[in-house]
């Protein structure tokens, strides 16, 4: 009897201990909202994906390029310096080695040139970079049933099919809102359920497999 009284103690020391830490955590931060995202918020900064500023993280903000390619980086801990060999990028740049480390990985890249790191990034181009970080392959499904399918763009839309299929996203009710921005706590939703799918091929440059470090 005095063993199992030990054992619930201890485990109640556990719990209150965990619970204590998440809720110093959310604490952290005056605005961490109490609804849906809340879980993947915190998982998110726990890690040290996402970061706030001055006590405020900002869930509801629309992120940039360059804060989509620094979130997978931390993701996978990866560590490439330079700048992507891309003109609109600076080794002082506080996001240069986040976008090197994207466009060497292979899951996000620029054009004419350019990255194009401050430009607010929309729903399909997160999706895209997402997936193909998770080295998630495109489906060819059609996505039938979203009102908006024919509106995606034809190199994402192998990618919001694989995640829908994968119950990673659902859009809302029969829109996809391709072209609409994406809010810090839904990239970080959207991540966090990638990094929970069971046997996820992972791809290290060279193709061999690793492991992310979440």
């Amino acid at each position: 009897m005095d063993s199992i009284k030990k054992y619930t103690v201890c485990l109640c020391c556990v719990l209150m201990s965990v619970f204590a830490m998440f809720s110093a955590f959310a604490a952290e931060y005056a605005d961490m909202p109490d609804d849906w995202s809340r879980e993947s918020l915190e998982w998110a900064a726990e890690r040290g994906i996402i970061t706030g500023d001055g006590g405020y993280i900002y869930p509801d903000s629309n992120i940039t390029r360059a804060q989509l390619a620094a979130m997978l980086t931390r993701t996978f801990g990866f560590s490439v310096t330079g700048t992507g060999g891309f003109s609109d990028v600076s080794e002082t740049d506080w996001f240069a080695p986040y976008v090197a480390a994207a466009t060497e990985y292979g899951f996000m890249n620029g054009s004419d040139g350019m990255f194009r790191p401050n430009d607010t990034i929309t729903r399909q181009e997160a999706i895209t970079a997402i997936a193909r970080a998770f080295s998630i392959a495109p489906s060819q499904s059609t996505l039938e049933g979203y009102a908006d399918a024919d509106e995606t763009a034809d190199w994402a839309k192998g990618y919001f099919a694989a995640l829908t299929e994968r119950g990673v996203i659902s859009g809302d009710g029969d829109m996809l809102y391709p072209d609409s921005y994406i809010t810090k706590k839904e990239t970080a939703a959207v991540i966090k359920r990638c990094a929970e799918l069971p046997d996820l091929p992972i791809r290290e440059s060279d193709g061999s497999l690793w492991t992310p470090v979440y």
